[in-house]
């Protein structure tokens, strides 16, 4: 559009029932200064709340949606990694890097970047367009961008781990590329390096000081619980499995897809696909338990019944923790994330049923059930495996420090440190 014919339109938008006026760079080619300029003609002149659109062609999107909004925009958009035609739009996870740290926002960037891991990677590689993730992990974390290129595609790690090696290497602040250093990181432990002394509650981001202790706290206590994981030795011991809980009186726990071998006293859900794909299987008589990640609106939308959140800290740079009801845990497995909730409830004892463990397992042997939802493999299974040992082995050095029995898990498991074998299983 030419300068006359913005000035034809601005009139015609103020005198229109419209909420917003939207302004695309379709072509990728305006500058902030323009950005800017524009922002504010359009506000001025239309009165309207103005949003901007941003293309990446010659890398600037980031830039100048930064300079949208200090225009004055009041909503900007970006994708996922990047998607868009030719070379893609503003990646959300740069634009929520910028928040995390120029407004001192919480924002958990490890479930994003698992979600690129998971789909868009290979999406990119089938569509094709233009942004490049090892340059903004590097930006991000503030090292050399081949630390991350390494990481990602020679050493093969998965999206966690990489994340957390990239931050013991900036640690170190190195000027240049360090194989050296690389080959060190590579080889310690991942969330030894991520580990660090607990905190203050009064001192975490905004969103997690709003966390209100859970409903259920202290719901059951005194009372012995049994967790259900969902490995292949859930189905395979499911009689014996419910003669030990009706034998003990325990309350359940369960999660995810559980085929009705059992009803549990409490079914959650932390994943949203997992929640969307299962969710009418959860039995009326079971309390739902639903994670931080699947909002009200949505679960809403899906379901006609009550529910309750668990509220938890997720970040990767804590250990294990209880504070007022609230788990401080990154862990992605829900039944780990289970015997936390075990511990708020106020159980004495706890039992884990069906947890198998991913060492050396094939991807279609870690579910008693074929799984749809994508599952990972290989090193990727074997790491998840060694994240999961690390938070068990933390929840355990939390029962002990605070007088309570650890938690043993009584079917089969690689996990050997944990199992105590019961009669008949």
């Amino acid at each position: 559009y030419t300068p006359e014919d913005i000035e034809k339109t601005l009139p015609k938008l103020y005198d229109s029932r419209v909420d917003m006026v939207t302004l695309a760079d379709s072509y990728g080619g305006l500058l902030p200064n323009d950005v800017e300029h524009l922002v504010k003609l359009f506000k001025k002149g239309t009165g309207k709340m103005v949003g901007f659109h941003a293309h990446n062609n010659l890398q600037l999107a980031f830039a100048n949606t930064i300079r949208a909004v200090e225009a004055g925009a009041g909503i900007v958009d970006a994708s996922i990694y990047g998607m868009g035609r030719g070379a893609g739009n503003l990646p959300l996870e740069v634009l929520l890097s910028y928040i995390r740290h120029h407004e001192n926002e919480y924002v958990n960037m490890v479930h994003l970047l698992e979600i690129i891991e998971q789909e868009f990677i290979d999406l990119k590689k089938k569509i094709g367009w233009g942004y490049n993730l090892h340059y903004m992990l590097s930006g991000m974390l503030g090292c050399h961008p081949y630390y991350a290129s390494h990481l990602l595609e020679k050493h093969k790690l998965n999206m966690k781990d990489v994340w957390a090696k990239l931050i013991r290497i900036g640690k170190d602040r190195p000027m240049t590329f360090d194989k050296k250093l690389l080959e060190e990181v590579v080889a310690e432990s991942t969330l030894e390096n991520t580990k660090i002394e607990q905190i203050d509650f009064s001192r975490l981001a905004p969103e997690t000081v709003k966390l209100e202790p859970p409903a259920y706290m202290k719901a059951h206590e005194g009372r012995d619980f049994l967790v259900l994981a969902q490995g292949p030795s859930l189905k395979k011991n499911i009689t014996k499995i419910k003669e030990f809980a009706k034998e003990h009186n325990l309350v359940i726990l369960g999660a995810n897809y559980l085929h009705g071998l059992i009803v549990p006293d409490y079914h959650a859900f932390s994943s949203m696909s997992r929640f969307l794909q299962y969710h009418n299987f959860v039995d009326p008589n079971s309390k739902l338990l639903l994670g931080k990640y699947i909002s009200e609106k949505i679960a809403k939308k899906y379901i006609k019944r009550e529910f309750e959140t668990i509220p938890y800290i997720d970040s990767s740079e804590l250990s294990f923790d209880i504070t007022d009801g609230i788990i401080q845990t990154n862990c992605a497995t829900v039944s780990i994330l289970l015997v936390g909730v075990a511990i708020v409830m106020g159980a004495r004892r706890i039992y884990v049923a069906g947890l198998d463990g991913y060492q050396n397992v094939d991807d279609k042997e870690t579910h008693f059930y074929k799984e749809t939802v994508k599952v990972p493999k290989g090193q990727e299974l074997n790491s998840l495996h060694n994240i999961c040992q690390q938070y068990l082995t933390e929840i355990r050095e939390y029962q002990i420090k605070n007088g309570q029995e650890p938690f043993q898990i009584i079917t089969p498991t690689s996990y050997q440190e944990f199992y105590k074998k019961q009669d008949g299983f």
